[in-house]
């Protein structure tokens, strides 16, 4: 296959934003190694049929789609390429991944379409809180003019140098270009006919915005059960509570996965089969692993309790070397006679003794 299959799962999981991911079939003739050309390239040179290519069709270029008006059958798509007339890809040659069926929708459903409201309201009181911090630090710019620049039948100079103020007063920043020219007449008593002040704001606003943007934060996660990234961060939260959310994120990521494994088994597999002419009764299935491993301490603790109990977990190799890859060591050795103890029961040929038959001669190693 010319992607690696983590590449492959990294553009399945396009799905969770899009809510679906097309992935269009290739499939090659195994006659082996051509560097040149990856998707005709093997491992292999059985002359069997393998797959060349499973590719991403960009969400955003995905134009309509063929449904039987009759049966809801879902018939193909039509892309559209960067430059070209659309193309058109039949269901055949698709393998359709989507978050949900419901309704056989072929688009599925965002997961972030639930945390679109909390993230809109969430990027506004951010913008607002920027304005303000602005505001707070440079303070409100207010501008002094005469009085008859402010009536209506003020001439058309008057006018423009109001209407020159007022784009003055609400362009006002802090930065590398900031400063102000203003005329410097006075009146008969020597006040200033022009004048340009900053208002500073007094007191503290009556909503904390942080409070606010962190419960839209926590809310937009709580939509994808991932609000177990913000315990710690406050002063509640315990180890107990972690488990259960992480354990529940989990078994989300574990339900997704099997969806995924069901596309592979229920379209990709059979299409390999028969193009190789197999019996379908010897179809393989797609699994996925467990997503966590359980707590070796608690796995543990509970083996105590069954051995306590009188279960008879040892010797049992297949037992212990599942308990050997849940904590990460090496399997145990292939059975070479003393994996066992002959105390625990079993007849001498079970540990590895010799047999000899009525006459004397000796037998097969049982």
């Amino acid at each position: 296959m010319a992607e690696t299959f983590e590449a492959v799962i990294a553009e399945i999981a396009t799905m969770f934003v899009y809510g679906y991911a097309p992935m269009e079939i290739t499939l090659k003739r195994r006659a082996g190694p051509n560097p040149r050309d990856p998707l005709r390239h093997s491992r292999f040179s059985d002359g069997r049929i393998g797959i060349a290519s499973l590719a991403l069709r960009a969400q955003t270029s995905i134009t309509r789609w063929d449904v039987d008006d009759r049966t809801g059958e879902i018939r193909g798509l039509w892309q559209q390429p960067i430059s070209g007339p659309e193309i058109y890809l039949p269901a055949e040659k698709i393998l359709l991944f989507r978050t949900t069926e419901e309704r056989n929708n072929p688009e599925g459903r965002s997961l972030l379409r639930s945390a679109y409201r909390d993230w809109y309201f969430k990027k506004r009181i951010e913008e607002i809180e920027a304005i303000g911090v602005e505001r707070d630090l440079a303070g409100l710019p207010v501008a002094l003019m005469p009085s008859r620049f402010f009536a209506a039948d003020a001439d058309p100079a008057e006018k423009r140098l109001l209407q020159a103020w007022q784009t003055l007063v609400t362009s006002i920043r802090r930065d590398q270009r900031e400063g102000v020219i203003i005329p410097s007449d006075r009146d008969a008593s020597g006040h200033p006919l022009f004048d340009l002040k900053l208002l500073s704001s007094g007191g503290a606003r009556t909503f904390d915005t942080t409070r606010i943007i962190d419960r839209r934060s926590r809310a937009m996660a709580t939509s994808v059960l991932a609000d177990f990234l913000f315990l710690g961060q406050q002063a509640v939260g315990s180890f107990a509570l972690s488990s259960d959310k992480t354990a529940l994120f989990a078994t989300a990521v574990g339900a997704f996965a099997r969806s995924i494994c069901a596309v592979f088994n229920r379209r990709l597999v059979p299409l390999l089969w028969e193009a190789n002419g197999w019996k379908p009764d010897a179809l393989p299935m797609i699994v996925c692993g467990d997503i966590e491993n359980p707590n070796i301490a608690d796995l543990a603790q509970l083996l105590g309790v069954l051995a306590g109990a009188g279960a008879t977990l040892f010797p049992d190799r297949e037992l212990e070397n599942h308990l050997r890859k849940l904590m990460g060591l090496p399997l145990a050795p292939e059975d070479d006679g003393l994996g066992a103890d002959p105390a625990a029961g079993g007849t001498p040929a079970d540990f590895g003794a010799i047999e000899w038959d009525s006459a004397g001669d000796e037998g097969e190693v049982a």
